[in-house]
């Protein structure tokens, strides 16, 4: 009996019909009351079928004669019990054919062949069927997630609209409240202002009258900070006169207007020089001129108007020996508290004096540009004296190819002479006896600066007023290695 859980299954008319068949074999098994097949598919007792004890036993004697028979004995007997079950009423004539002796299984076995593709057909439109059902079943329980999803959604905007329902009052008041806190902060702050206003005013006024005293006071600082650096100056000049005789620049000076220029200079190179940093990184630019020094044992490098002594360290650093030398006192003093050789001496006397050939390079930056004609030439003759064979020179000047250094920013310096042309320069080295020669053009401005075009004339723009603002004369003795 089948259950009708499924509405998708018609259970009734299914059932009808497993009542027939059941009522079909009910018909046919009596005549079989010992066979096996009665006792799995007829739901009643074998003995409720059973002929009576008296029937039975006048069979019994007439059977027993034609069992007795040998051979066809027992084959009669069955044969005829197949005759009266294939004859039997209310039997399916496929049931009559696998009855037949002989060739009843094989005819069943036969039409099974037969009928296997249509079977298959049918077990497929089963299946089908089923998974159907199965994609009906799913689709159900989507729709029903989808309603309960639906319904925890509605009850929740329920449940939200009952809470805004309740902080709406709430809100309202609070509203309320703060407006007027609001009204009454507003009131104290237009107080408060008023009185913040004059107050700022007096205090504005407190502010100008101490920035003016402050510019005047930092300005007396200044003045004496001055005066005080110049007098420790000329001093250190008046003894330095004094204890050594071969400082002949200090025989005829002053030590005071000495003192004066040397204060100016030194708060000068602060101002426009740059930091003591930014000077050491522009100026290991050289260093891989000076790679093969170590191989020349015995010889030094000097270093004309060292300043600060940023290349002193750079040098020192790299292991190095190098001597600086300035005419300003205050720069060799803050160059020997950073524990750097240094000597206050007029460069070109220093350098005729040496031996010849006892420098295996001689440097000066921003120094050529501050010397006349005639000192620039008699540098470059005690230059040549000096260094060894194998030596060289590196003198770095101002641009003047670059037209905003050549016409503004070599004037910064109140102490320049003039500018260099690079190849005034190339042709000063090799006339007074170099034999080679190298210009290395320096620190071009920042492309921020540039013209950001493709034609030729923001080209030109580019190299005349950006190119290097600086360059380098770099000559040779004898070869350049």
């Amino acid at each position: 009996m089948l259950l009708s859980n499924n509405t998708d299954i018609p259970t009734e008319s299914i059932n009808q019909e497993l009542e027939k068949v059941h009522a079909r074999r009910r018909r046919f098994f009596p005549l079989f009351p010992g066979s096996s097949i009665h006792a799995m598919l007829n739901d009643t007792p074998e003995k409720k079928f059973a002929k009576p004890l008296s029937s039975s036993m006048n069979i019994h004697g007439f059977r027993g004669f034609i069992k007795s028979i040998p051979l066809i004995g027992s084959l009669a007997v069955n044969l005829n019990r197949k005759k009266k079950a294939i004859f039997a009423p209310g039997l399916h004539w496929k049931v009559r054919i696998r009855l037949l002796p002989f060739i009843g299984g094989l005819a069943a076995w036969l039409y099974a062949i037969i009928n296997l593709n249509k079977i298959r057909v049918d077990n497929e439109k089963k299946i089908s069927e089923l998974q159907r059902i199965q994609e009906v079943s799913k689709n159900n329980i989507k729709d029903f997630q989808v309603f309960i999803e639906g319904s925890n959604t509605r009850l929740e905007n329920i449940e939200a609209l009952d809470i805004e329902k309740k902080m709406g009052a709430f809100v309202s008041d609070a509203q309320r409240n703060t407006e007027k806190l609001r009204e009454s902060f507003e009131d104290l702050l237009g107080a408060t202002q008023y009185a913040t206003d004059n107050f700022k005013e007096k205090l504005d006024r407190v502010f100008e009258v101490i920035a003016t005293n402050n510019i005047e006071y930092n300005q007396r600082i200044a003045s004496l900070a001055r005066q005080w650096r110049v007098l420790e100056i000329s001093q250190r000049a008046g003894v330095d006169i004094v204890a050594d005789n071969n400082v002949s620049y200090l025989k005829n000076s002053n030590p005071i207007e000495l003192a004066r220029m040397a204060s100016f200079y030194m708060d000068f190179e602060d101002a426009f020089r740059g930091t003591r940093g930014d000077i050491s990184e522009r100026l290991k630019v050289y260093l891989p001129y000076f790679k093969n020094l170590n191989k020349k044992n015995g010889l030094s490098v000097l270093d004309i108007g060292c300043g600060r002594g940023e290349w002193l360290g750079v040098l020192a650093e790299y292991g190095i020996n190098v001597t600086g030398i300035d005419l300003n006192i205050s720069m060799v003093d803050t160059c020997k508290q950073y524990g750097f050789n240094v000597i206050c001496d007029d460069a070109i006397a220093y350098l005729q004096q040496q031996p010849e050939g006892s420098l295996v390079a001689i440097t000066g930056f921003h120094i050529i540009e501050h010397l006349t004609f005639e000192k620039l030439l008699a540098l470059f003759d005690a230059a040549l004296h000096a260094l060894h064979p194998d030596g060289f020179v590196i003198f770095e000047t101002p641009n003047p190819e670059n037209i905003s250094v050549g016409a503004c920013n070599f004037y910064y310096d109140p102490t320049h002479q003039h500018p260099i042309v690079p190849a005034v320069a190339e042709f000063i080295a090799r006339q007074r006896g170099f034999a080679s020669t190298e210009i290395l053009r320096l620190h071009p401005y920042p492309d921020s600066h540039r013209l950001n075009e493709d034609s030729e004339t923001a080209k030109r723009i580019n190299t005349l007023f950006y190119g290097p603002q600086d360059y380098a004369i770099l000559a040779w003795k004898k070869n350049a290695n």
